[in-house]
């Protein structure tokens, strides 16, 4: 099982949930190509701190995945908390 974590380039955006394609998203392709499951659990506007405590988690609850592949998002996006992307859902997606 592939273990997929990153940004919204990893989750799909928006229009990859509500038409339904992301299966199409570059983790499901690589499972595709390997011939593996794939468990997402990237997120949309996520940082590297999110990322790797999300990973780390998913891991402990979870045990080890086959394959962790994570797409680094770019080293100037931080971590907002949830409390403050779900109040201010408008400007987060």
């Amino acid at each position: 099982m592939i273990l997929a974590n990153g940004c919204s380039l990893t989750h799909g955006n928006l229009n990859a949930v509500e038409d339904n394609f992301l299966g199409e998203t570059w983790p499901f392709q690589v499972g595709k190509h390997l011939d593996m499951d794939v468990t997402n659990i990237a997120m949309s506007g996520a940082g590297a701190n999110h990322i790797v405590k999300k990973t780390i988690s998913w891991i402990l609850k979870n045990g080890n995945p086959d394959m962790v592949l994570i797409g680094w998002p770019t080293v100037f996006r931080y971590e907002i908390p949830t409390e403050i992307r779900n109040a201010h859902e408008e400007y987060f997606g």
